[in-house]
């Protein structure tokens, strides 16, 4: 049954529908990582920093991933409300959506997703997203931010996304002159921070 056929009722016409919109968000995201790639990584991408509230850069990060999906709860922590960054606005606010995106696709449905800010060594700032997941691999951890890596699987028990994400997030945090990790126990879930 397809959606030219005059049999098709008109639920599986709505089902047909929200798969092929599914599919084409999906491959724009996809698209945009790859372009923003390709800009870093010749160099013709810089960051244009400027001071900014972490904590209103994290809210807004959570009611966009609130809005896109259901199931999971956020507990969001800041050990300072007032936390001032010097960063780039938007590939703060892309890699944020990165490790949303990720906690969410490797976390059982209605599990909890810890977001924490914190000044670190009174020169940078932190931000910890932490997932109830089943963790990850020791053979996977060390190679989870390398470009087109997937891990073995995601919430439906198949590799999951293009493997870019991560190695973009990594990108953006270190042209900003941060780092990036994860941390992460088979059967414990995982916490990436930066």
């Amino acid at each position: 049954t397809g959606m030219r056929d005059p049999g098709a009722s008109e639920a599986v016409r709505r089902e047909l529908l929200g798969i092929i919109f599914a599919e084409a968000r999906r491959l724009a995201r996809f698209l945009e990582k790859v372009v923003r790639l390709s800009a870093l990584e010749e160099g013709r991408l810089k960051p244009r920093r400027r001071q900014l509230v972490l904590r209103s850069l994290v809210s807004k990060a959570l009611a966009r991933q609130g809005r896109r999906q259901g199931g999971n709860r956020f507990e969001f922590w800041s050990h300072e409300d007032g936390l001032h960054v010097l960063a780039d606005e938007e590939w703060t606010t892309c890699i944020l959506d990165n490790l949303l995106d990720n906690a969410i696709k490797y976390s059982p449905s209605r599990s909890t997703i810890k977001i924490e800010i914190q000044p670190l060594n009174g020169e940078f700032a932190s931000v910890l997203v932490t997932d109830a997941g089943k963790g990850i691999s020791e053979e996977d951890l060390p190679h989870i931010f390398d470009k087109f890596y997937r891990v073995r699987e995601g919430r439906n028990g198949e590799p999951d996304g293009f493997g870019l994400g991560l190695y973009l997030a990594k990108k953006l945090v270190e042209a900003q002159g941060g780092k990036i990790w994860a941390e992460s126990k088979r059967g414990q879930g995982s916490k990436f921070g930066f």
